[in-house]
């Protein structure tokens, strides 16, 4: 009989709680617009209308609970599934250029599809390791690599970036940034991000890196909702990692020293 799996650490609950965020903003945003799947399904495959919106819903609902029940059971098939469907959407995205960079959606997707990834390599192969160099090392390449790609878009000045900057701008105060000055403020942020992806690889043990990305990301995400409303909550929070995966290394990061002198 195999031995029991010992109980969750904070860092590691509240990995699981960002995924669950993050699927849940997946699903939301299936259910209320439509995923990159629902296109492949109906205008590449040439499938019915109504099999492609609820292959597409019903996925990412599945993928949610699915979510919820490792959480409670700690079975492989189910964080297995989450990291399929991540996947499997990430790849549609791709494949249908729903990114204005369409080459660089693997890379900006880094986090999101790392995530469940994670998850299933700490909590499945590494369950009685509280900080497995392995995944601390998984979690810095994929952050890297979403910040370093989030990096080279704005300094490419996307537009989708500007709009962003102008939304939230109009919103909260009253129209104040121009074109001109957004783009001047996307190769700050973009100069800032790259730099940051660099040194969160290169000084691997300074953990103001991952600290500053949490904040940014956090703010970035909630940055869909200034530009939309409550409208882009669904945007927020499948972004919820941009900021909480940062979070869970810069945690795990600060109690590697303490657990290093409990067991001397």
């Amino acid at each position: 009989m195999p031995a029991p799996l010992p109980p969750l650490t904070r860092p590691q609950r509240l990995l699981l709680l960002g995924l669950f965020i993050q699927s849940a903003g997946l699903a939301l945003l299936a259910w209320r617009r439509s995923s990159a799947l629902n296109a492949t399904i109906f205008l590449t495959l040439d499938a019915p209308e109504f099999w492609a919106v609820w292959v597409d819903r019903a996925g990412a609902l599945l993928m949610t609970l699915s979510v919820a029940a490792f959480a409670r059971w700690r079975k492989e098939g189910f964080i297995a599934l989450v990291t399929f469907w991540t996947a499997l959407l990430m790849g549609c995205s791709w494949f249908q250029n729903a990114s204005y960079f369409e080459g660089l959606t693997p890379f900006a997707w880094g986090i999101r599809v790392g995530t469940p990834a994670l998850v299933w390599w700490w909590l499945v192969f590494r369950p009685r390791e509280r900080s497995p160099a392995g995944v601390l090392w998984g979690m810095r390449v994929v952050i890297a690599m979403t910040f370093a790609t989030h990096g080279v878009e704005a300094l490419r000045h996307h537009p989708r970036f500007i709009d962003l900057l102008l939304g939230s701008a109009s919103r909260l105060h009253a129209g104040l940034l121009n074109q001109a000055q957004a783009e001047s403020l996307l190769s700050v942020i973009g100069v800032v991000d790259v730099a940051t992806a660099a040194g969160l690889l290169a000084c691997w043990r300074w953990r103001g890196f991952p600290l500053w990305m949490a904040i940014w990301g956090a703010v970035t995400a909630a940055s869909r909702v200034t530009q939309w409303g409550w409208s882009g909550m669904d945007h927020a929070l499948l972004r919820v990692m941009h900021g909480g995966l940062p979070l869970v290394l810069y945690w795990v990061m600060a109690r590697a020293p303490a657990e290093r002198e409990d067991a001397s």
